[in-house]
């Protein structure tokens, strides 16, 4: 899937593989406006950007930090960024931030009311989320076994090995696992 440059464009995000037609979600790139007061968020200040889960569907939404709460309903991530000076060239993302998706990944591991994301979809944004922090040490590999011919990984955070989660094996093709970890990268907006 192609990063479209334009700051009001839309990205298509998809949780899970076409293979099955499953429905499309519409993420929308920053607009540099807060979701609260609809102020402009000038270049080089700080704000905060989230992801939703709204109306069936993840959203992108920025709040300026007057506006800020982090008790908002449908949350499952958020991070405290600064709008860049007007570039030049097309927009970068941002870099790999451990921290946000270790939040990120573990906020898909609570419980959620109905209306969220189904347990699929769950299983396999944290399976490519262990996946990149395993990468980049911050989550360890234990051990795997089958539970009902399903692979069921033991993994524990480096910084706290008490700390154990068990992730199913969606057992996504190759080209699954590209989609979803590209997929999440313009979510979140940074390069996985």
């Amino acid at each position: 899937m192609a990063v479209v440059a334009s700051r009001r464009g839309v990205y298509t995000f998809s949780l899970m593989t076409l293979a099955f037609n499953e429905p499309k979600y519409q993420i929308e790139s920053s607009d540099f406006r807060c979701g609260i007061c609809e102020k402009e968020i000038s270049c080089e200040s700080t704000y905060y950007s989230a992801a939703l889960y709204q109306e069936v569907a993840f959203r992108r939404r920025n709040f300026c930090v007057g506006c800020w709460q982090p008790t908002r309903e449908g949350l499952f991530a958020y991070w405290r960024t600064k709008r860049p000076s007007l570039p030049t060239d097309p927009p970068k993302k941002a870099h790999f931030d451990t921290a946000v998706l270790l939040e990120f990944f573990q906020r898909l591991g609570e419980h959620c009311s109905s209306d969220g994301p189904t347990q699929e979809e769950k299983h396999q944004l944290r399976f490519v989320l262990a996946l990149l922090l395993m990468r980049k040490k911050i989550l360890h590999f234990e051990s795997s076994y089958q539970v009902n011919g399903t692979e069921s990984l033991k993994l524990t955070e480096k910084q706290d090995p008490t700390r154990v989660y068990w992730i199913r094996n969606p057992e996504l093709t190759d080209t699954q696992l590209e989609g979803v970890k590209v997929q999440m990268g313009e979510l979140l907006q940074m390069q996985l």
